[in-house]
């Protein structure tokens, strides 16, 4: 079955309301049903199943089976490479982090004034992003979102017991600092995650208000992993902005031990998964998908 949780989002909710509120319905899987769950998230909801699983490891509960990440934002303080390359030469059609995703990235964190005229993120091209929580007899995946505001309680629909549950988040730019997500997924797996504070190299500088963009809470990226993290498939593009961000978590990841997948495609953007025109985008869901399949569940 699918799970795709409603949770709130900034500038009126910085983190860590989105955290708290899949957690909440992370939790209610993994212990209370006693789900297997895969966890997947594209764009800010990669950052999102990021941190569930980080957080489900800190706190001794369930791992997810495994984890889909599409064009994850994992560094919110923009220090990868592919995010000056690709505004530099308006390679990305999507994204700028001089409009949206530095902005979006202090909403997040809760350094924006809730009302403000700061507080205002104007967006290029809207990829839009998603959440989904995934159980069925296979898993398997597709995303897809819109635009939406923030939401109140997490929420989550399924279908199915006894059968492996998947969970990705996702928000607008920034686990939600605009759009709110939805996703689509057939046949699922099962997953979760926590929170905390601190500075980084590379940062953005020094915390106004809430946490620091280049915490562990707020980029994942800097987190330190485990062997013992689940097996990862991760997405992107040659022209993703935030390529870097995959390119650096499947080298951190694999070199501590975990299976990952880096699917890079030729000449396109971030999560051009959400274009169901482009032939790449069905043949990237297919193949996350059968490393989904190929995971002991």
């Amino acid at each position: 079955r699918l799970v795709a949780p409603t949770y709130r989002l900034a500038p009126e909710h910085p983190y860590p309301a989105a955290f708290q509120d899949a957690m909440a319905v992370y939790r209610a899987l993994v212990i209370e049903e006693q789900k297997k769950v895969i966890l997947i998230g594209q764009s800010a909801g990669g950052n999102l199943a990021l941190r569930l699983a980080l957080g489900a490891q800190e706190s001794g509960i369930p791992l997810p089976v495994c984890v889909a990440l599409l064009s994850p934002w994992c560094d919110l303080t923009h220090s990868g490479d592919s995010h000056s390359t690709m505004g530099k030469f308006n390679l990305d059609p999507t994204l700028s982090v001089e409009h949206f995703l530095g902005p979006a990235s202090l909403a997040y964190a809760g350094q924006l004034a809730k009302g403000g005229a700061d507080s205002e993120i104007s967006c290029e091209p809207d990829t839009g992003e998603s959440s989904s929580m995934d159980a069925a007899s296979e898993p398997s995946l597709g995303a897809k979102s819109g635009s939406g505001t923030n939401g109140a309680k997490p929420s989550g629909k399924s279908a199915n017991d006894n059968e492996p549950d998947s969970t990705g988040q996702s928000g607008s730019g920034t686990n939600g600092a605009d759009p709110e997500s939805s996703s689509q997924s057939a046949n699922g797996g099962e997953p979760d995650t926590v929170g905390g504070s601190g500075n980084r190299p590379g940062d953005s500088g020094g915390q106004v208000h809430g946490f620091d963009v280049g915490s562990v809470e707020i980029s994942p990226l800097f987190a330190d992993f485990s062997s013992s993290f689940p097996p990862t498939v991760i997405s992107s593009g040659t022209r993703d902005m935030l390529l870097s961000d995959s390119v650096r978590l499947a080298k951190k990841l694999r070199g501590v031990g975990v299976t990952v997948d880096l699917q890079v495609t030729e000449g396109l953007w971030h999560v051009f998964e959400w274009y169901p025109e482009l032939v790449e985008a069905e043949q990237s869901i297919a193949d996350i998908s059968a490393f989904l399949l190929r995971q002991p569940q």
